[in-house]
């Protein structure tokens, strides 16, 4: 031991979403982000909020820099409330298997965010394996694409 003792770093996940600069995880499940303000329909852990990606009045009109939502379901996920809450500038992460999964294949495509504007700044394909379903359990052996969408 070399005397220099750091103070051990704590994960933050905020309980309240930010009025600015924020960052929302809408569809959370059992797999919060660290950093960000996590809601489900349904929150199992006490780091999740109960929460509608479909009516979000306790976020601000544009307080989000950054959304992140993963295997959308049951829901539009360029819907107009996520589109209200999204900032200036503001980046949606969309993660998801497009043949499968027809709610993220249909937001994506370039007709609809044209009139969204919204602009494809990233876009790739990546292992499931470091990703986990909303029970929490391990998704492997599957390629999902992951999207990033920037409002113009």
């Amino acid at each position: 031991m070399d005397g220099s003792s750091q103070p051990l770093k704590l994960p933050y996940y905020p309980d309240k979403p930010a009025d600015i600069n924020g960052k929302i995880n809408i569809g959370a499940g059992k797999t919060p982000l660290e950093g960000y303000y996590n809601i489900d329909y349904n929150p199992t852990t006490s780091v999740v909020h109960k929460g509608d990606a479909m009516n979000l009045p306790n976020v601000k009109t544009g307080s989000q820099a950054k959304i992140n939502i993963d295997n959308p379901y049951r829901y539009d996920p360029l819907n107009p409330e996520i589109l209200r809450i999204l900032s200036k500038d503001g980046e949606i992460k969309l993660l998801g298997n497009l043949k499968a999964n027809k709610y993220f294949r249909n937001a994506i495509k370039s007709d609809n965010l044209e009139k969204l504007n919204l602009k494809i700044i990233s876009r790739r394909k990546t292992s499931s394996n470091n990703y986990k379903l909303s029970d929490g359990k391990k998704m492997n052996g599957k390629i999902l694409d992951e999207v990033i969408l920037r409002r113009e």
